[in-house]
């Protein structure tokens, strides 16, 4: 029975979170371009195509090969049904991992606020957590191998550490950089739960070169310094813990053969296809550059921030030093509160964009704040969430902004809110019922007034009070000031789907991938998404050559919301010169274009 009573929890939360994914599942697209890329090369796969044989990407081959099923099964409808899914079981082990660090009080806060701040709605676009990233099945891993890992070396043995293996296997078949941080920090609960040995030290310096090899590329900026140094001080904890090297090490072996097992079998037909140098290029994206391409700078408050946590986790034991780093920390805060709104458009604007600073800006602080608790207490029951959350930041780079923190999120939030209960509780001049109130009632009230906006949205879908748009196949919603691009999509998809036939290729530049998807065409060549850079102007040259004797009688153009992606018109002048000379434009539905081949 107690069992029974201890499920209740995490089925409420999954049921809930479930019940508010699913009420979004037609609403809008966030967005056009990501989403849009992903939609079409599921689609490629689900007519054949193989991923980095056939087509460009950076993602997966499991990835790739689930989402073709969702496209043959149900397409759009089917790939948000799975993805309401993995919210709610997501949103179940996180209340159970939060439990087990926290308590049920602050399991429920960590609930609120994953669901106010990290699944959130755009109103005038559509629910993020509906853009198909590769990122949120790795998550979904990533909370279980930490569940798993509650004790890393005692009941369950090696088929345990096996089990992580085949999560971390798959989480690297779907979004490479996700799985091998997921491994590493595996392997170094295994080690830092056993006694001190060669192998184990062997692993945690393997941890630490691998997080500052992934991290340093473009320099060592200030994602080098947020991200590089918890992974660094993580492997410094090294310290004997009571158990046998030699069982540690069949740990070990177990975790790597279950690992291998899945990613040699999702990777070995790109494999033969590619051979080796292509394969570490495009595939494990090894000397590919994708760092310098796409490099996004870490907000410079979480550099400071990074600076604080270091100094917590290297003198919170000394007197006096405890008050002072909290009163540092607020600073911090408030800095990047302000910095992250300051020149926005509106209270509203601002608002959400301090918020996403002061989320960002916690990152560093959370991972600093776990360590010097983990070294402190040496409690089990932080090892596996503080080794797990550090080891598996580092996929914040190249680019820490706030879309990639909320598919980390979950990982990072019980850790948070520890270092919140350890921060307030100890206050002197609070009485004695007011520190718990204080605990759980602040970040319930950040939840709620993060959360008011989406109130009234679904109020608005709960009485229909939304606009209906027929896509293709597609039936989706949106509010009246946010129908326009959906319309616009609609029209060139029918001009698409009327000029061509069903087996009809069309050319697309720079990111329209939603339009193929939805009019049920497939985009000729193997690149979905121009990315100035990538890919570069030599292979830029390559497309167009190849392109040559099969060029299509359609295509479609599309001026993206990136500025990255809008600048793809300047860096790709032969690519605008081939839409200029050889096609007219027949249809515009900004911000897309349908051009049709000169005769």
């Amino acid at each position: 029975m107690t069992g029974v009573r201890r499920s209740l929890g995490p089925l409420a939360a999954g049921l809930v979170v479930g019940l508010y994914a699913a009420a979004f599942r037609h609403y809008g697209i966030f967005d056009l371009a990501d989403e849009g890329t992903l939609l079409v090369q599921a689609a490629r796969v689900a007519h054949g195509q193989a991923p980095y044989v056939d087509f460009h990407t950076g993602y997966g081959t499991l990835y790739f090969a689930l989402q073709g099923l969702l496209v043959r099964l149900g397409g759009l409808d089917a790939i948000r049904a799975l993805l309401v899914c993995v919210h709610a079981i997501g949103a179940a082990l996180l209340y159970a991992l939060t439990r087990r660090t926290t308590g049920r009080g602050l399991a429920v806060v960590a609930v609120a606020l994953q669901v106010s701040f990290f699944l959130p709605l755009a109103p005038r676009q559509g629910a993020p957590f509906f853009v198909p990233y590769p990122a949120w099945y790795a998550t979904l891993g990533s909370l279980a191998v930490v569940l798993l890992l509650r004790d890393p070396l005692g009941r369950g043995g090696w088929p345990r550490a096996a089990c992580v293996g085949v999560l971390s296997g798959a989480a690297f078949a779907m979004k490479q950089n996700a799985g091998l941080l997921l491994a590493g920090g595996s392997a170094a609960v295994f080690v830092l739960a056993g006694r001190a040995s060669v192998v184990s030290s062997a692993v945690l310096a393997l941890l630490a070169i691998g997080a500052v090899a992934l991290v340093v590329p473009t320099g060592f900026t200030a994602a080098a310094w947020v991200l590089a140094p918890p992974v660094l001080a993580l492997a410094a904890l090294g310290v004997p813990r009571g158990r046998s090297p030699e069982r540690a090490a069949r740990h070990l072996v177990a975790l790597g053969a279950g690992f291998m097992a899945v990613a040699a079998a999702s990777y070995v037909r790109s494999l033969l296809a590619l051979g080796p140098e292509r394969f570490a290029r495009e595939v494990l994206l090894v000397g590919a550059g994708v760092a310098g391409i796409y490099v996004l700078p870490f907000p410079w408050p979480a550099a400071l921030a990074a600076a604080v946590g270091a100094a917590a986790f290297f003198g919170a034991s000394r007197p006096g030093a405890r008050s002072v780093l909290a009163v540092a920390v607020l600073a911090t805060l408030v800095v990047a509160g302000v910095v992250g709104a300051a020149g926005a458009a509106g209270v509203r604007v601002a608002l959400r964009r301090s918020a996403e600073a002061v989320a960002l800006t916690v990152v560093p602080l959370t991972l600093w704040g776990a360590l010097a608790i983990f070294r402190r207490r040496r409690e089990d029951a932080l090892l596996a969430p503080t080794a797990i959350a550090v080891a598996t930041a580092p996929v914040l780079y190249p680019r820490p902004d706030f879309a990639h923190l909320m598919q980390i999120a979950p990982l990072l939030l019980p850790l948070a809110l520890l270092l919140w209960r350890t921060m307030v509780e100890p206050i002197a001049v609070l009485p004695r019922r007011v520190a718990p109130a204080l605990v759980l009632g602040l970040p319930l009230l950040a939840a709620t007034l993060r959360f008011a906006p989406t109130v009234e949205l679904l109020a608005r879908l709960a009485t229909g009070r939304v606009e209906e748009v027929a896509i293709g196949p597609a039936r989706l919603v949106a509010a009246a000031d946010g129908v326009a691009p959906l319309r616009a999509l609609a029209d060139v998809v029918e001009q698409v789907a009327g000029r061509t036939a069903a087996d009809d290729r069309i050319l697309t530049f720079p990111a329209c991938g939603v339009v193929p998807f939805f009019a049920g065409r497939l985009p000729i060549g193997r690149h979905d998404y121009f990315y100035p850079g990538r890919p570069d102007r030599a292979e830029m040259a390559a497309v167009l050559d190849e392109l040559g004797p099969l060029l299509p009688d359609l295509a479609v153009t599309c001026t993206p919301a990136s500025a990255e992606l809008r600048n793809a018109w300047r860096y790709y002048p032969s690519m605008v010169d081939l839409l200029s000379t050889r096609y007219r434009v027949v249809a515009e539905h900004p911000p897309f274009a349908v051009r049709e081949r000169r005769r």
